[in-house]
C-alpha cells in the first residue's frame, strides 16, 4: 500500500477492492476511487489538506476491525451516514468478538478508529502494541 518517493506512478489497493488510489509523484496529484467509504478517514471527506499517515492508520484500523469481526465497523448504505457514524464513533465490536478479543486488540483498533487524526496511534505504536507483539513476534 505504499510507494517510495522515487517511483513516478504507484497503484495501491487492498485485497477486497474497497479502496484504490493512483499516485502521480511528478505532479503531486493523487486520485482516489472509493468503493467503500468506511475505509476513507473522515478528515479526507472534509476536502482540506490532511496528514496521509494518520489517514492510513484509520484505513488499517478498518481492515483490522474487518478481520477480527468479519464485518465492517460502518455498515450504512448512505455515504453521508457512514461519515456521520465515523465522526461520532458510532460503531462497536460484535458481541461474540467483544467477549473473546483481547483488551489490547480492542484498544488498538479503537484508537486507530479515533475520528481525530491527532489522537490516532502511529503505526510504530500499533506494531509495538501488546496485541501484535504477542501475536507476531516482531
Amino acid at each position: 500500500m505504499m510507494a517510495s518517493p522515487k517511483q513516478s506512478i504507484k497503484s495501491c489497493g487492498n485485497t477486497d477492492g474497497a479502496t484504490s488510489a493512483t499516485m502521480f509523484a511528478p505532479s503531486g496529484m493523487r486520485a482516489f476511487k472509493v468503493k467503500n467509504p468506511s475505509y476513507l478517514a473522515p478528515e479526507i471527506r472534509q476536502g482540506k489538506p490532511y496528514a496521509a499517515i494518520p489517514a492510513d492508520v484509520w484505513s488499517t484500523g478498518v481492515s483490522m476491525f474487518a478481520i477480527t469481526n468479519n464485518s465492517l465497523p460502518f455498515t450504512a448504505l448512505d455515504p453521508e451516514k457512514i461519515y456521520q457514524d465515523q465522526l461520532s464513533s458510532n460503531w462497536d465490536f460484535l458481541p461474540n468478538v467483544k467477549e473473546k478479543l483481547s483488551r489490547s486488540a480492542k484498544g488498538v483498533i479503537s484508537r486507530m478508529l479515533n475520528p481525530d487524526p491527532r489522537k490516532r496511534p502511529s503505526m510504530d505504536d500499533v506494531i509495538k502494541s501488546n496485541w501484535l507483539k504477542n501475536k507476531c513476534h516482531w
